[in-house]
């Protein structure tokens, strides 16, 4: 599950509920199918903003939820270059913290062993 409060706020707004009773259906899908409704039809234009009324709702929602949350805010901000970046120094501290362990972990036991 998400750990950032905001992300999972805008996470359960626009994807479906795993409760079957309150399941809404995904947005992104239904607005294909209405584009391709209007295409298909032309003359009916009109229902492209009666299907997606809800989704207009759900993006402004989302919209504010991230705009009053600052860590929503600083985690979206990053490009996804950046996010590899990130990702890769942090497997770097990792791994540096990681052998600084097995390096305590050795002096331990061989102070174990001198006693």
């Amino acid at each position: 599950m998400l750990q950032n409060e905001g992300l999972r706020q805008v996470h359960d707004m626009l994807v479906p509920h795993d409760d079957q009773s309150t399941q809404p259906s995904e947005f992104v899908p239904h607005l294909f199918y209405s584009l391709y409704q209007i295409r298909k039809d032309p003359s009916n234009s009109n229902q492209l903003e009666t299907s997606t009324g809800f989704i207009k709702h759900r993006l402004k929602n989302c919209k504010s939820l991230i705009a009053t949350n600052e860590d929503c805010r600083n985690l979206l901000s990053k490009s996804v270059e950046e996010w590899q970046q990130d990702i890769r120094n942090k497997e770097k501290e990792l791994e540096v913290k990681r052998k600084m362990l097995d390096d305590l972990g050795k002096r331990l036991q061989v102070f174990k062993e001198r006693k």
